[in-house]
């Protein structure tokens, strides 16, 4: 698949053209992780304010190396291939997941994953609770349903 770069800001993920910089909109652009300590909520800022943010992702997952996350509108799981992005990680015994593809893959463990996000000019760290680990995925997903369901809101623009 073809890695996006943007030309305007350099982040991975998007073409300068949908560029959120470029379009002086301050909202959230994904970022390569950083790791941040560990929170308690299901999503949430690693700071002390509880300031809104939004993401701002593309609709099919490119280059996995940058660590970018795809929202889910199917999924009823946070799904992650990565062991290294856990900040903390359980096993789990005979837990399978059926894909979009409709294959059925293996559940090795459950736990949380911070990434960076970046709000205007700061990067905050958010945390995905009870994300699967599942090394036969090909990409990071995060389930839309799993965000709403904590009273979080999801907007496409």
């Amino acid at each position: 698949m073809k890695k996006l770069n943007c030309n305007y800001c350099g982040i991975f993920g998007h073409k300068a053209s949908m560029c959120r910089k470029k379009q002086g909109n301050k909202s959230l652009m994904l970022k390569n992780n950083k790791p941040f300590k560990n929170n308690n909520g299901m999503l949430e800022e690693t700071n002390e304010t509880k300031q809104k943010v939004t993401f701002n992702t593309v609709l099919s997952c490119v280059d996995s190396q940058i660590n970018i996350f795809c929202l889910d509108s199917g999924g009823t799981s946070h799904m992650c291939f990565n062991e290294h992005l856990f900040t903390e990680i359980y096993p789990i015994d005979d837990t399978y997941v059926k894909s979009a593809l409709d294959k059925t893959v293996k559940t090795i463990a459950k736990g949380n994953v911070t990434f960076d996000v970046l709000v205007g000019n700061e990067i905050k760290g958010i945390t995905l609770q009870n994300m699967l680990y599942i090394p036969d995925i090909k990409n990071y997903l995060i389930s839309i349903s799993k965000v709403t369901a904590n009273n979080f809101t999801v907007k496409f623009q």
